[in-house]
C-alpha cells in the first residue's frame, strides 16, 4: 500500500513556493511585538521555532497569553511551533511568546 504524506499539519495541500522576501520578529521579552504585512504583498506565511500567541491589531489591542476565560472575541490565537498561518496584505499582527524562551517568528512575504 502506498504511503501518502501530507504537508506539515495539513496547512497546505500542495507545495508553497519559497518566499523571496523574508522578515523575522524576535520575541525576546514578555512584551508583545507587532508586525505589519507590507501593502505590496498578497499575503505572508508565518512559522516559528516555539509557540506564540497572536492577535490581529485593532486599535490598541495586543496579543497576550491568557490567564482567564475570554468570551467576547478579544482573545489571542495560539500558534504552535511549525504551523503555518496565512496573514493578508496590510494586516498587523501582535505577537507574544508562549514560553519563557526567546521565540523567533519567520515571515515569508509573497507578492500580490
Amino acid at each position: 500500500m502506498p504511503v501518502n504524506q501530507a504537508s506539515p499539519h495539513g496547512a497546505y495541500n500542495s507545495a508553497v513556493p519559497f518566499p523571496e522576501w523574508v522578515d523575522e520578529v524576535y520575541l525576546g521579552s514578555a512584551a508583545a511585538e507587532t508586525y505589519t504585512v507590507p501593502q505590496s504583498a498578497g499575503f505572508c506565511v508565518l512559522t516559528s521555532n516555539l509557540p506564540f500567541w497572536g492577535r490581529i491589531v485593532t486599535g490598541e489591542d495586543v496579543a497576550v497569553v491568557p490567564t482567564d476565560n475570554v468570551s467576547d472575541g478579544t482573545g489571542s490565537f495560539y500558534i504552535a511551533a511549525g504551523i503555518q498561518c496565512k496573514l493578508g496584505s496590510g494586516k498587523s499582527l501582535s505577537m507574544s511568546r508562549g514560553t519563557a524562551a526567546a521565540t523567533i517568528v519567520t515571515i515569508g512575504v509573497y507578492r500580490a
